[in-house]
């Protein structure tokens, strides 16, 4: 074999060494996202579609995502899975001094993705007005995009 070949090869293991890495760390990451829970809904309703169970909660939804402090209630969403929402009307999304308040919300666990008429996200004296909005949860990080207004002296 050649120089080149062996080089190629190497090259070529080392970089399915990588890519096997980052499958495993992004399970991992998977693994670590925690499920929320369904504190109240007056009406639960499941259905399959797709060969997947999916709950439509009506009334009065109360979710918690205990592991970061993380309340959410609205007047319907559905439930795919134990940490994959969509909320709609009247959302609001408490965790510590933060408040999110919309029409609709996705929510997946790590991540709030909201986008409404007026997107109304409140913390600590300072008042933004959107309508995009991406919320990191763990990070307690915000970012949005599109245009938006700032008052400063709160709500």
């Amino acid at each position: 074999m050649t120089k080149l070949r062996i080089y190629f090869i190497v090259t070529f293991l080392l970089l399915v060494c990588a890519a096997l890495r980052v499958v495993s760390q992004q399970t991992e990451q998977t693994e670590e996202r925690s499920s929320v829970i369904v504190r109240n809904s007056d009406v639960v309703r499941s259905f399959d579609y797709n060969g997947r169970t999916i709950n439509r909660l009506l009334g009065n939804v109360i979710i918690e995502q205990e592991e970061n402090g993380v309340i959410v209630t609205c007047d319907s969403a559905y439930m795919y899975t134990s940490d994959s929402l969509d909320l709609f009307s009247h959302v609001e999304m408490f965790q510590g001094p933060s408040t999110i308040r919309c029409d609709k919300m996705t929510y997946d666990g790590g991540w709030a993705r909201v986008r409404g008429n007026i997107v109304r996200m409140s913390r600590e004296g300072m008042t933004l007005l959107t309508q995009h909005f991406d919320y990191n949860i763990n990070q307690e990080l915000g970012i949005y995009f599109n245009g938006g207004t700032v008052d400063r002296n709160g709500e």
